[in-house]
């Protein structure tokens, strides 16, 4: 059999774990100046392994921008994979 899957961050504690495409998403948007955007892609993910949305769930995002969407300092817009 395979190897055993890694256990999913739960939501809350997503933004705070480093190394992970939300790490580095929330560097950018933290770097941003009023009115400024992040535009994130995810080209030639391989079989998935490093689609957060497939390999952690359709709300990564969401999660890791929640206290930001919440408190209206950020919208998130998800569009369909060309």
């Amino acid at each position: 059999s395979g190897a055993p899957r890694a256990r999913r961050t739960p939501c809350l504690a997503l933004r705070g774990v480093k190394g992970t495409q939300c790490g580095v998403a929330r560097e950018m948007f933290r770097t941003l100046r009023v009115g400024g955007r992040v535009w994130i892609s995810h080209n030639g993910s391989y079989r998935g392994k490093w689609d957060p949305r497939r390999v952690w769930g359709e709300d990564y995002w969401r999660c890791c921008f929640a206290p930001e969407v919440e408190g209206g300092r950020a919208e998130l817009r998800e569009v369909d994979e060309l």
